[in-house]
């Protein structure tokens, strides 16, 4: 097949589009091609030491070159004919195929970016080697410009006037964007991330590791679909460039098995491929990717997704965390309001963020006190009275809620508590009389210097909550206080209850005393000191 002489790899973007439009042969596409190929040669001849590191990566290219002139001649070999509007149509060139011709052109221009950044920022900058690799990387992109031309379902005769507005559309806008300058330092560590490049192509992902790496990011790489799962199932990745073409699981399939995984609902996918059909692109971002990105890369643009999706992924994780700290606090809350507020008060508190009174017929109230609390209080370090109180207070509260009492409250050294009053206790008297036995008997265990007394009654109360800073939830009523009355009657270690409140449990119990005495604010009531309960 005859060579031609390659065109200027400098044209301007409308250019190379009239270029592409005006190309009808073989020898048209297969020039860029020859013209890189031969200049990786004189590359590598001329410069000798001077490109001896970049050697593997131009040999790469020189593959890369050669790898598309296999498929592009194969393709000719089997048209009808040698004009490639026709021979690279739409219509007769399957996506499939159009992706492996992409493929190789994807390496060329990737290879020849990467060894001329080099170039120039090495401190000596060889101006000779800048020259020949910018030219490589003009033929390379001319090659694909010329090949997506050929290959559009939009491909049309020329249209100069529509290039040439085209065109100052585009100074207009380049004029119009401000430069983005920042430190790269700043920027490098303010988007580094962990990813998972999943190709089965090793050269792309040879490519893709280069740059991100440079970037700043740390990189892990997939070969397979299912590889990618098993990786991404071990965990720490906050991004998949994802290849859509791969055999095996391809990449569709992978985001789809992901995005059934909770755990990995949210992890950020960027799709990669060189087919550019419409319906692949709607496809995988209904599957859940976050972005579609087609081969060969656009390198800028490449960064700025790969950006993007980070600082997405970083704002959805605080968003997480600030949702984690504010459930712990909600539970921290909870169990706050647990302590001070019965868990049938808290759940219509929450619902109508008040909590409505009321009457309650039949509750017995507890009352108990320690005797001479104030002159011991006198005697001893608050640390040491305080301690042994909280000791004290703790144990009262797990047996009341052994027995079935709703503790009340404390206030100073005497405790109270209820039977009856929130849930139904079977014989609320008896339930109280046993509580106050026990605890008689963990004050002689845990502070035997102390004794305490413990006053009963039973009857109708009223219950509510007070407060709008601080809540409280309280009884009232001739109960409450008669109860309160009973404890100064008790004598130290023993239980007094009221008249009515022994007749509940009389049947079951001996008394040690009965006798009616003159109550404050109540007048002459029958008081009952508890003995025991007896067996029938």
């Amino acid at each position: 097949m005859a060579r031609r002489k390659p065109h200027n790899p400098n044209l301007s973007e409308s250019g190379r589009i009239r270029v592409a439009r005006r190309a009808a042969t073989a020898e048209d596409l297969l020039a860029p091609v020859d013209a890189v190929t031969q200049m990786v040669a004189a590359l590598v001849e001329h410069a000798g030491a001077r490109v001896a590191p970049m050697r593997e990566d131009l040999a790469k290219i020189r593959a890369a070159a050669e790898t598309f002139r296999e498929h592009a001649e194969a393709l000719f070999d089997h048209a009808d004919t040698k004009d490639l509007s026709v021979a690279f149509s739409m219509k007769n060139l399957p996506p499939e195929e159009r992706s492996e011709m992409r493929t190789p052109m994807n390496h060329m221009i990737g290879f020849a970016e990467i060894l001329l950044q080099r170039v120039r920022e090495a401190p000596d900058e060889d101006v000779e080697v800048e020259v020949s690799l910018t030219k490589i990387l003009g033929w390379s992109r001319r090659l694909l410009t010329m090949f997506d031309r050929l290959t559009s379902a939009q491909a049309s005769g020329d249209s100069t006037r529509d290039d040439v507005d085209t065109t100052q559309m585009i100074r207009h806008l380049v004029r119009t964007i401000e430069p983005c300058e920042a430190d790269p330092a700043v920027l490098r560590d303010r988007s580094a991330g962990r990813i998972l490049i999943v190709d089965d192509n090793d050269i792309n992902r040879d490519l893709l590791k280069h740059q991100l790496e440079k970037l700043g990011h740390v990189t892990a790489e997939a070969a397979s679909g299912e590889d990618a799962l098993r990786m991404v199932a071990e965990g720490g990745y906050d991004l998949l460039l994802l290849d859509v073409i791969m055999p095996g699981m391809n990449g569709i399939e992978v985001l789809t098995e992901l995005r059934r995984d909770p755990r990995f609902r949210h992890l950020p996918i960027i799709m990669l491929s060189a087919l550019d059909d419409t319906s692949s692109v709607v496809r995988c971002i209904e599957s859940g990717a976050e972005d579609y990105i087609g081969k060969p890369f656009e390198w800028s643009l490449l960064k700025a997704r790969i950006g993007a999706a980070l600082e997405k992924k970083r704002l959805r994780d605080r968003e997480t965390d600030y949702l984690k700290q504010i459930d712990r606090e909600r539970r921290f809350s909870d169990r706050l309001l647990r302590v001070i507020l019965p868990e049938e008060v808290i759940e219509e508190l929450k619902k109508t963020q008040t909590v409505r009174p009321r009457r309650h017929e039949e509750v017995a109230v507890l009352f108990s006190d320690i005797v001479s609390f104030t002159r011991y209080c006198e005697a001893n370090e608050p640390e040491r009275v305080v301690g042994q109180l909280q000791d004290l207070v703790e144990s009262f509260e797990a047996l009341a809620a052994r027995q079935g009492l709703y503790k009340v409250k404390t206030i100073g050294d005497a405790f109270m508590a209820t039977a009856g009053l929130l849930r139904p206790v079977p014989d609320p008297v008896r339930a109280c009389v046993e509580l106050g036995l026990a605890m008689n008997a963990v004050t002689r265990k845990i502070a035997s210097h102390w004794q305490i007394r413990t006053g009963i009654h039973a009857g109708p109360v009223v219950a509510g909550v007070l407060g709008k800073q601080q809540f409280l939830f309280d009884l009232w009523g001739d109960t409450v206080n008669t109860a309160f009355r009973m404890v100064g009657q008790a004598e130290p270690g023993t239980i007094a209850l009221s008249g009515s409140a022994w007749e509940r449990i009389a049947p079951a119990a001996r008394q040690r005393s009965r006798s009616t005495v003159e109550v404050k604010g109540k007048g002459p009531m029958e008081v009952v000191l508890f003995e025991e309960f007896v067996t029938s």
